[in-house]
């Protein structure tokens, strides 16, 4: 099941067990190269998070340098959560941002690298939005993964 989230979009299947279908991950414009990256990266963060017993969901999108793509997630008081991306060979720097539902930046992982990871604790339930940039894109667009990861309920 696939669903546009402003620039990148819910894959509910895991990359990593190979259940994102060769369809799937061609209708987001993902080529064969650019699936295999992101599916070697993802799988490290879903072995610790499997490690952990933590829940995960996976986004997948395609960005641009220079490029910004969002989306709103619930995030609920008391819960910890850890927010990984992962690029493709092409990326060499994606930056994540969380904001509260005010609007206000509360977490972000800005360092030139191509892994960022930043941990949220909510200091309430609400609507919490998620920003990928794209700094640093060899060959445009380049594909990404963000995995949401939290203590299984």
């Amino acid at each position: 099941m696939l669903r546009s989230v402003r620039g990148l979009v819910v894959l509910s299947l895991c990359l990593s067990a190979g259940y994102a279908s060769a369809q799937e991950t061609s209708e987001l414009g993902l080529s064969d190269a650019q699936s295999a990256a992101l599916t070697r990266d993802a799988s490290e963060i879903y072995e610790m998070a499997d490690a952990e017993g933590l829940g995960y969901e996976t986004l997948v999108g395609l960005l641009s340098s220079d490029e910004t793509g969002s989306m709103d997630v619930t995030l609920r008081k008391g819960r910890s959560y850890a927010i990984l991306g992962v690029c493709d060979d092409s990326c060499s720097d994606i930056d994540i941002s969380v904001s509260d539902p005010g609007g206000g930046i509360v977490e972000e992982d800005l360092p030139n690298d191509d892994a960022p990871a930043v941990n949220e604790f909510p200091e309430a339930d609400g609507v919490y939005t998620i920003q990928v940039f794209m700094a640093a894109c060899e060959s445009n667009p380049c594909a990404l993964a963000v995995v949401i990861a939290q203590p299984r309920e």
